[in-house]
């Protein structure tokens, strides 16, 4: 009797073995699982800038560090915010200054508020949000189709599918599952989703041009109660983007006439139908500082109070010349000295 129960257990886990490593074998080529270590996924695969981040932080109260939230306007390819910050601040505390940048190209406040929730045992001397026009993207698709927590597009369904399994340290036959079952809904068409990240326009037509206006604000909200919880003043920027008056952006090369010369520049479609992104954009400005007004624990910084909108200062809709950088970090220091180390300026940045 027991030979015969421990000859089931073992070919219940031979079984179970084949599956734990075919499971992982085909998550890892799907979207990168790490195969020995999948509860890693996030920190390792999808966000690797978190891991920079944790081997460089330095703890203490020697530091003061700065976490920069954002999207590619203020990420590194595109802007020097990082040591212009740094040199700024320094010279107004005897800590040394350190500045952490997860901005990344195409991320907007759901990436930011999972980036930040991972962070959860690091600390910062203040926190700094500077992204609106990524929002837009999630709108491109027929309003029937889209999803409050973003899983209309791949790229968010996997990670709310990662979310729900905290066994995967154990075993990634339950994730595996449900994986493959969302996955046969999508070939089977009973749902539709944005495939990718940087989307493409030409596969839909009724496009909603504000749901992501509500997910904005509560995500907004969520990364605050992170930051209040943390004691970590959270300065939220409204967003700086320019049209110039009585042009209709096409999204074409003749756009860039109307913006300075910059080696990388961004067509205004690359975020959706123009109307829809500059609506988006003025409803998200409102949000930022409802909030602001709102919640005691935000410092807000109106940036079109100091960065003139005008072809000087921008590359294309929203990333920004040297000259429009300058002045974005100069009036971030400002209000890092000012409303967080409680200094007086001497010199107006």
């Amino acid at each position: 009797m027991i030979a015969k129960v421990l000859k089931k257990i073992s070919i219940f886990l031979v079984w179970f073995l084949i599956l734990e490593i075919g499971s992982r074998a085909i998550l890892k080529v799907k979207i990168g699982l790490p195969f020995f270590t999948p509860e890693k996924l996030l920190t390792d695969v999808v966000y690797p800038e978190l891991g920079h981040i944790k081997s460089n932080y330095k703890p203490g109260k020697e530091y003061f560090n700065i976490l920069l939230l954002g999207g590619s306007v203020i990420n590194h390819k595109w802007s020097d915010l990082e040591n212009s910050l740094e040199k700024n601040v320094q010279g107004y505390t005897n800590q040394k200054v350190n500045v952490y940048n997860l901005s990344m190209p195409g991320h907007n406040s759901l990436d930011n508020l999972v980036k930040y929730e991972l962070l959860g045992d690091y600390s910062f001397d203040a926190v700094v949000y500077y992204e609106s026009i990524n929002e837009t993207r999630v709108n491109n698709i027929d309003s029937i189709y889209f999803k409050d927590d973003y899983s209309h597009i791949s790229w968010y369904r996997n990670y709310h599918l990662f979310k729900k399994h905290h066994q995967l340290k154990i075993s990634v036959i339950p994730f595996f599952l449900e994986y493959i079952v969302e996955s046969i809904k999508l070939k089977l068409n009973q749902e539709k989703y944005i495939l990718e990240q940087l989307i493409s326009l030409k596969n839909f037509d009724k496009v909603s041009p504000l749901k992501s206006t509500r997910t904005f604000k509560t995500n907004l909200l969520k990364i605050n109660e992170i930051a209040a919880k943390k004691n970590e003043p959270l300065i939220l920027c409204t967003y700086a983007y320019y049209v110039p008056l009585g042009i209709k952006l096409s999204g074409k090369v003749a756009d860039r006439k109307f913006y300075s010369e910059c080696s990388l520049s961004t067509p205004v479609t690359n975020w959706g139908n123009v109307e829809n992104t500059l609506k988006s954009l003025q409803i998200q400005n409102e949000i930022i500082r409802l909030v602001t007004k709102q919640e005691s624990n935000v410092i807000g910084y109106e940036v079109t109070g100091d960065l003139e909108v005008g072809k000087l200062y921008f590359c294309d809709i929203c990333h920004m010349t040297p000259e429009g950088n300058e002045l974005l970090s100069n009036g971030i220091s400002n209000k890092i000295i000012k409303e967080v180390l409680g200094k007086n300026v001497l010199n107006e940045l």
